[in-house]
């Protein structure tokens, strides 16, 4: 879902739809933030060794094709039949994604808004259950260890859940 909801999507995606058809790989000029590589780079005070080329400082490109065929996978989602499967969202329980870093960046989502994420699954989900981990980053499976642990335990009771339903 866009950042500005989905009316702003649908706009963002109708304005990039001709030129990602004749320059798909054209950057598109943000902001270079780099806050989650903060958050969980070893040399930034974070918990992981990472690779440059796996995962650069300032994130990867947002080229027009890319971000229009984001949009276009996202109209279709809500548009289609909704998911019958089980599902879960595995999400931290704040977000802040302020212009500037804070620290307090360190234990929340700083990547997507957690309320309308959390709205978008409710609606394309039949079968759906949250699990929201204080502390949590964008990914929570990357997030500092006790964090990390919670949302291992959380994600392995609702797979045990499951086996018992299916079983």
């Amino acid at each position: 879902m866009a950042h500005g909801g989905t009316a702003a999507g649908r706009v963002l995606e109708a304005a990039l739809r001709p030129a990602s058809v004749r320059w798909p790989r054209q950057q598109i000029p943000l902001p270079s933030r780099g806050y989650f590589w903060r958050a969980v780079a070893k040399e930034a005070g974070g918990e992981w060794d990472l690779r440059e080329d796996l995962r650069p400082r300032n994130a990867f490109p947002v080229r027009l094709g890319w971000l229009h065929g984001v949009l276009q996978g996202q109209r279709l989602l809500r548009s289609g039949p909704r998911i019958e499967l089980p599902s879960l969202l595995l999400a931290s329980t704040t977000s802040d994604m302020g212009p500037v870093w804070r620290e307090r960046m360190r234990e929340r989502d700083a990547v997507l808004p957690i309320a309308p994420m959390r709205r978008a699954a409710a609606e394309l989900c039949v079968d759906l259950e949250e699990a929201l981990v204080e502390g949590g980053l964008h990914d929570v499976l990357l997030s500092p260890a006790p964090v990390r642990n919670e949302a291992y335990g959380r994600l392995g009771r609702w797979l045990e859940e499951l086996s018992r339903r299916e079983g």
